[in-house]
């Protein structure tokens, strides 16, 4: 009898993300100014980003590369955040959170094609269904000029 069972490659990748991502993330360059107050709801919501990665992603360029090559982004929410949603257009992102108050999430449809079509990529954080808080990441042509 075979004990192997098959693990989706969802699955596998978003194991490998928690394992893979950094204790400590490099925190972005500065926060940014979309960012709106702390909401405390009374079903317990409470959410604030502190900073996020990448701060800028350069179109067919990866970033924070998994060792399945896969981009991953990562967001520092502020101490005593949860029951939060994380959203992008609309539609709930699938992440993992670390104990340090760090999510991880992975670089994969609809992310992907939006990068190819726009010039920024919009992020809500959401208490039941309402918006308490969101970032933005810039999406360039090409990397600025070093120095």
């Amino acid at each position: 009898m075979n004990r192997f069972v098959a693990i989706p490659s969802a699955v596998l990748a978003g194991l490998m993300l928690i394992a893979c991502t950094p204790k400590t993330p490099q925190p972005a360059a500065s926060a940014s100014p979309s960012i709106t107050a702390t909401a405390d709801g009374a079903d317990g919501c409470s959410a604030k980003v502190q900073s996020f990665g990448p701060t800028q992603i350069v179109r067919g360029e990866s970033f924070f590369a998994q060792p399945d090559g896969v981009s991953a982004y990562w967001v520092i929410m502020a101490p005593g955040s949860k029951g939060f949603t994380l959203s992008f257009d609309g539609q709930p992102v699938m992440y993992s959170m670390g104990a340090d108050n760090t999510i991880s999430f992975l670089h994969q449809e609809p992310l992907i094609s939006a990068v190819e079509k726009r010039d920024s990529l919009e992020f809500n954080v959401l208490c039941a269904d309402q918006v308490v808080d969101n970032f933005s990441i810039p999406v360039v042509a090409e990397a600025p000029p070093a120095g």
